[in-house]
């Protein structure tokens, strides 16, 4: 008996050893010391959240043929523990040669991404410590903090730009609803420059054999890529989103050591006719613009925008744009400045009156290798609406800390 299990931990070590096994972690974290509004009778009020407690796996065998990828997230916020959550996400994935590469379950970053700088990458750490406000490259809490009653008031960046297969996408489906895709991925690379991109959703939201395998196919995304020397192209159709998919073209130059980078986004959601009716009329097809700049312009002072526009096609066609610029100055080896400010508007062809917001938000990054302390302060607007279309404003501010730690 010793022997069989001596032989069995044996054959355990030697199956493990084949796989080399990288772990690493993050904790992201702030409080809001204060913050408060230009509301009569409003409270001062505090807050906090540990946004990001994770862990990720990814293993692969000697000939890289095989791979894993694991990703397990933790959130608290400052509403008690009911408020935490927990969410495992990863694939499996095969390469069996250079030209095929295939991967089952899903990745929360995106398959296939094509919004280069315009999303995470903008604020990157400041917003996952809630220093700076994120949203409004995927709409969540963004500065707009407004939408009209299922309409598509609130522009994202990711309307113009493609966040990849298995992210949580925008505006996916009749009722505007977000879902985030599970499934088969894959890509096929004739030559090197070229790559083909399949994504099809045979898992998402769904147990068993429970969906007609038409409408899982109609819901694939489909993506050509070139990486060019100058830049990187892709093409891309997104089944998941709108109701009759949504098509992206994007250009993309320039890598994080450049001094100038530029990211170009265009895309077509189609929606059929009176399907996003709402409370005004048919909105029709939408068609968003997005424009991403990063640029070194010295040593030690430096400059990130990125801008979205979008329109309709139909009888009430609205019109929405955000701005967002952040230019940032080196104070120290280890000391970065930064100053956030932008805004967003929208407006509907039987409006009196647009919907604008802005916001002002300087902050400091002190940094120590893969750690960082940030401090800053927030101002901001937020639009309502009230039945009769009446726009009301109001002004918020919060003085907001945080740290974030990758290991």
């Amino acid at each position: 008996m010793k022997k069989v299990i001596s032989a069995l931990a044996m054959a355990a070590l030697v199956a493990g050893g084949a796989f080399a096994l990288d772990i690493t972690g993050q904790i992201h974290s702030g409080v809001t010391l204060l913050q408060g509004d230009d509301v009569d009778n409003s409270d001062v009020v505090t807050g906090g959240h540990v946004g990001r407690f994770r862990l990720q796996a990814s293993a692969e065998n000697e000939e890289g043929t095989f791979g894993a990828w694991m990703r397990l997230n933790a959130v608290h916020n400052d509403m008690g523990t009911d408020a935490a959550s927990f969410d495992v996400t990863g694939h499996a994935w095969w390469r069996p040669t250079d030209m095929f590469w295939m991967a089952i379950g899903t990745n929360p970053d995106g398959f296939f991404n094509a919004e280069g700088r315009t999303g995470w990458q903008f604020y990157q750490a400041a917003g996952d410590a809630r220093v700076a406000n994120a949203g409004n490259f995927t709409g969540l809490g963004g500065y707009a903090g407004f939408d009209l009653q299922g309409d598509m008031a609130l522009i994202r960046t990711r309307d113009a730009f493609f966040s990849g297969f298995g992210s949580a996408n925008m505006r996916a489906g009749e009722y505007d609803v977000m879902g985030a895709e599970w499934g088969l991925a894959f890509t096929i690379s004739p030559l090197e420059m070229l790559n083909i991109n399949i994504g099809i959703p045979f898992i998402t939201g769904y147990y068993g054999f429970s969906r007609e395998a038409g409408d899982v196919f109609s819901a694939l995304t489909a993506q050509v890529e070139l990486n060019l020397d100058f830049g990187r192209i892709a093409i891309t159709y997104d089944g998941h989103r709108a109701d009759d998919g949504a098509i992206f073209a994007y250009f993309g130059m320039g890598d994080d050591e450049d001094d100038l980078r530029l990211d170009i986004g265009v895309s077509f959601h189609l929606y059929e006719e009176d399907s996003n009716l709402g409370t005004h009329g048919d909105m029709g097809s939408m068609i968003y613009v997005g424009l991403g700049v990063g640029a070194n312009i010295t040593d030690d002072f430096g400059l990130r925008a990125r801008a979205v526009a979008g329109f309709g096609t139909g009888d009430y066609a609205p019109f929405g744009m955000l701005l967002d610029l952040l230019p940032f100055f080196s104070i120290s080896d280890n000391l970065t400045a930064f100053v956030s400010l932008g805004m967003s508007m929208f407006a509907q062809d039987d409006w009196e009156d647009s919907v604008f917001d802005w916001h002002l938000n300087p902050y400091i990054q002190v940094s120590a290798g893969p750690a960082s302390f940030f401090a800053g302060v927030r101002l901001w607007s937020t639009s309502t609406m009230d039945a009769t279309y009446s726009v009301s404003s109001t002004f918020n501010w919060a003085i907001p800390i945080g740290i974030t730690i990758n290991f």
